[in-house]
């Protein structure tokens, strides 16, 4: 009957999984009592028998019954939390074969991160999931111990970094006989990528820095980023969208920081557990070969290892949340700023558009003054009151001028030149009381003076 998980999973279709050839990891005794492991890769239609046993591209068929460890790694072929990179057929035949963690489906399908161990008689089972990301992937890993037959082996989905974790269980093949240095291995390149993931925020929000000219660390003391620092020209609607952008990302990655310090804290105390016993390792089914005698002494030992690096990376973790914190604070400096100068710009603008509005309104007034004071009484009484043109002359005479229409001038024209002169003087006065106003402020003040 189907589960739950894969009711609301969506497995890949075997077509599109058929063309994809698979990594894989083998590591075995040789005939000479040395452990060996190398990488290669099978077929998806090999795969059942390389599950199961009976065929292997790397491991010759004379030491099939030496396996230590095998590891499989299925890549993310879509995007999406419920989209599987596997056949439904295939993971019932993985978890079958060798026994996974029953909760393996649902770790695939969890975006939270999740780190668990489950100890039975026969087998010792591995989960880890970590806190899934588009920026920093969706890794996970199922393990499981056999006792009986000293064989682990290995699941790996969805690694972003699958070259990295195979090149570092390469390098330490003697430490792959300890069950949890696979979730080390994978624990260690998944912080990488989180710090990673820091320094590209913190590259961003000093280029905001530079673009504002205001903050920046060091700035307090005179130091500079660099000996060549460039000039940054940024917009405030830029570095704004920026901004936003960047807290997004923080957000994002402050819980990514917080999860991973919390799944260091499990990682050690289940490498402590071992090393205490709490975990019951390969050594009770080391055979009294030499080779394999020495490889279980050298257990404790890489039992020692993983946990003084798991330890190691968890307070790199415990750095990183707070390098998160700090550049959030410095985030939220430049908000405030870049905020704060806008709704200055905006002050200033009113400001501006208030003087302009006072100085038309003061220059309209006099304006009106003059045509309601002189265009009326100059338009009517001149011309229609004033005894200038003679309208009564006799029958079929024509109009004549006075000869006394120089008087006329003699008196309008120095008239209209005073009153436009005291006009320019009033004018002038009201204007100028306007030069010394920058501000919205100083508006207010002479206002209250007038």
């Amino acid at each position: 009957m189907a589960s739950r998980e894969e009711k609301l999973a969506t497995f890949a279709d075997p077509s599109i999984v058929s063309s994809h050839s698979l990594n894989i990891i083998e590591g075995w005794i040789d005939s000479q009592q040395r452990l060996q492991a190398q990488r290669g890769k099978i077929s998806f239609h090999n795969l059942p028998r390389f599950l199961d046993g009976t065929s292997s591209p790397i491991v010759p068929q004379t030491h099939s019954s030496r396996r230590r460890f095998r590891i499989i790694s299925f890549p993310r072929l879509e995007n999406g939390r419920l989209k599987l990179g596997f056949p439904q057929p295939t993971y019932h035949q993985i978890r079958q074969s060798w026994c996974l963690h029953d909760l393996t489906l649902e770790a695939f399908l969890n975006n939270n991160g999740i780190l668990s161990s489950l100890e039975t008689q026969d087998t010792t089972c591995i989960l880890m999931k970590v806190a899934a990301s588009r920026s920093t992937g969706f890794d996970t890993v199922s393990i499981s111990h056999h006792r009986a037959a000293n064989l682990t082996n290995v699941l790996y989905y969805s690694l972003e970094n699958e070259d990295g974790v195979f090149d570092a269980l390469l390098q330490h093949p003697e430490r792959c006989l300890q069950p949890s240095f696979f979730a080390a291995v994978l624990y260690r390149c998944h912080q990488q990528r989180i710090e990673r993931f820091r320094v590209i925020l913190d590259d961003e929000i000093v280029g905001v820095e530079r673009g504002s000219k205001f903050g920046g660390p060091g700035r307090l003391f005179g130091h500079r980023y660099r000996h060549e620092e460039p000039v940054v020209e940024m917009q405030g609607d830029s570095m704004t969208k920026k901004l936003s952008y960047v807290q997004t990302e923080l957000a994002v990655l402050g819980h990514l920081a917080r999860s991973s310090l919390e799944m260091g804290g499990w990682l050690v105390e289940m490498a402590r557990q071992e090393r205490e016993g709490g975990l019951d390792t390969d050594a009770s089914a080391v055979t009294e070969e030499k080779g394999e005698k020495e490889l279980g002494m050298r257990m404790s030992e890489n039992v020692r290892k993983t946990l003084d690096e798991a330890e190691y990376v968890r307070r790199r973790a415990a750095t990183v949340v707070s390098q998160i914190q700090a550049v959030n604070d410095r985030v939220q400096s430049q908000t405030t700023f870049l905020l704060n100068s806008s709704l200055h710009n905006q002050t200033d603008y009113t400001a501006a558009i208030a003087l302009e509005t006072k100085k038309d309104s003061s220059a309209m007034k006099a304006i009106a003054a003059l045509t309601i004071v002189f265009l009326p009484g100059t338009f009517v009484a001149t011309v229609f009151s004033m005894n200038i043109f003679d309208w009564s002359g006799g029958e079929g005479a024509e109009p004549r001028m006075s000869k006394y229409i120089y008087v006329y001038w003699i008196v309008t024209i120095p008239l209209t030149l005073l009153v436009m002169f005291a006009w320019w003087v009033w004018l002038r006065r009201d204007l100028g009381r306007f030069r010394n106003v920058r501000s919205l402020s100083d508006l207010r003040t002479m206002e209250k003076n007038v």
